[in-house]
């Protein structure tokens, strides 16, 4: 009996040393998550997908209020199963930017089911999202993975996070901050994804100089495909200066149209 009680209470302490544990990682948890409640509020898109919307007032969301997921397919999803399949090596992707990661995931996703090989480089100014991506999203967790998991089961999910952070770890799936001042020559791609906020929070993202400017430094010379889901005048200028064919496609959602272009 001694023997007994001396046990319960070896496992009464450890059970007491797994409770803090257990409070401890969920002090942790909000934690990595409490820059998302200073300054991001989490909203649910009308197919039940989730995006973030800046705290300040007037802000936009990230998203399509329609679909932040259906988006994604709609405008970008286009984009890859053009330019994907067209290649025998590796696709060097550019993505402006970030986000919760939908872009990111969207081609993951698609090179592994059809076994080409890609490289991305994402731009985002707040380096917390990138953190999420990294930490929690490729790792299965938060809002965004458990949406994709629960919406698509015949989608091996744990793959396609899995494949991001094997890319990462051998900086081929590398973040940037500012596309402004960061984009340079080394970040040559065949795919432009431009999901920039629009022109009316983001003006110098838009401007005919600069894209061209963007253009000229990223666009592979032999082919390239861009798409966007905005109906950009600056954005067509530009790319048809620089040789790039115009696809006006019905835009997202209640969006008159959005743009893909492509050189091939």
């Amino acid at each position: 009996m001694l023997t007994l009680k001396k046990q319960t209470s070896k496992s009464i302490r450890a059970h007491g040393v797994g409770v803090k544990i257990g409070f401890y990682l969920q002090k942790i948890k909000f934690l990595e998550v409490s820059f998302l409640v200073k300054q991001f509020e989490w909203v649910k898109t009308g197919d039940g997908s989730p995006t973030l919307k800046p705290r300040a007032v007037g802000s936009e969301w990230m998203h399509s209020k329609a679909g932040a997921w259906s988006e994604t397919e709609y405008v970008y999803g286009h984009l890859l199963d053009k330019a994907l399949p067209s290649s025998t090596r590796s696709m060097r992707i550019l993505v402006m930017g970030l986000g919760l990661g939908y872009i990111e995931l969207l081609a993951l996703k698609k090179s592994l089911s059809i076994n080409i090989p890609i490289e991305i480089t994402s731009f985002e100014v707040e380096s917390d999202l990138m953190d999420f991506f990294i930490n929690k999203t490729l790792h299965g967790q938060g809002d965004l993975a458990e949406y994709l998991i629960a919406k698509d089961s015949n989608v091996d999910w744990s793959s396609v996070f899995r494949h991001g952070l094997e890319l990462h770890k051998s900086s081929k799936l590398i973040f940037k901050s500012n596309i402004l001042t960061e984009v340079s020559d080394k970040d040559q791609c065949q795919v432009l994804a431009y999901d920039a906020y629009s022109s009316g929070a983001q003006a110098e993202l838009w401007t005919e100089d600069f894209l061209i400017h963007l253009l000229k430094t990223i666009m592979d010379p032999d082919r390239f495909y861009l798409s966007t889901y905005a109906a950009s005048s600056n954005l067509k200028r530009a790319a048809q200066a620089l040789g790039l064919k115009l696809v006006r496609r019905a835009g997202f959602a209640h969006k008159r149209e959005s743009f893909y272009f492509e050189k091939i």
